[in-house]
């Protein structure tokens, strides 16, 4: 059973950035529950992986890591769905755009919304 659901993807050329789109999370009954908008494609050296949406900080930090951290993510996406979610964006991609894209589902069954 599916647990996502990729909307209004769009390609982009931005440095690695292939495409921006959203992520509609599904509860159980496969129902939207939450909405993360401005997710990205980005083509990495090990292929495609999703980025969460992030922002600039104000005041840089050190992170556990010992680097210095000028962006945060804005959402968290879990490494047990990671996969499932790099998967379904990579097989929505088209690195030519068509006119219409449809929203491609983690799902076998539809998704009724």
């Amino acid at each position: 059973m599916g647990h996502f659901v990729i909307e209004r993807m769009r390609n982009v050329d931005w440095d690695k950035t292939v495409a921006t789109f959203s992520v509609v999370v599904l509860d159980e009954h496969q129902k939207p529950l939450v909405t993360i908008h401005d997710c990205k494609l980005v083509d990495g050296a090990k292929g495609f992986f999703v980025s969460a949406p992030s922002k600039k900080l104000d005041k840089p930090f050190t992170g556990k890591d010992g680097k210095e951290k000028t962006w945060m993510d804005l959402a968290f996406i879990h490494q047990d769905h990671r996969e499932e979610l790099n998967d379904l964006a990579s097989k929505m991609y088209n690195p030519v755009p068509t006119e219409t894209k449809k929203t491609l589902v983690a799902a076998d069954e539809d998704v009724p919304f």
